[in-house]
């Protein structure tokens, strides 16, 4: 690979950890089915990350409780989501950072 293009796909696999699917209430009367998978920067965040499953969850079904439907339907809210949780699951990491999540299952009913 020439230059700093970024990771390959095969580091972008190992440094990422996929959460279980989700259910959980939005803030209309609809739920959500959600699966996501979270890229760190090395391998060490991965670990962390794989570590922090429970608080990494929990901050997933917080911020989804907090957004309706309407908000989910299209490509703009689903960047408008993984960013904040990107953003949320770096500050609780004691080293490393989360370069992407990525929405991997999504159904609204």
């Amino acid at each position: 690979m020439e230059g700093s293009e970024g990771p390959t796909i095969d580091e972008i696999v190992s440094n990422s950890w996929d959460t279980e699917q989700l259910t959980t209430n939005l803030s209309s009367d609809h739920i959500i089915r959600a699966s996501f998978r979270i890229e760190g920067d090395r391998e060490e965040t991965r670990i962390e990350i794989e570590k922090r499953d429970f608080q990494i969850k929990n901050a997933i079904i917080h911020r989804l409780a907090g957004m309706n439907a309407d908000q989910l339907q299209d490509s703009e809210g689903l960047r408008e989501l993984e960013q904040t949780l990107k953003e949320d699951i770096t500050n609780m990491l004691e080293g490393g950072s989360v370069i992407n999540v990525y929405t991997t299952e999504r159904v609204i009913q």
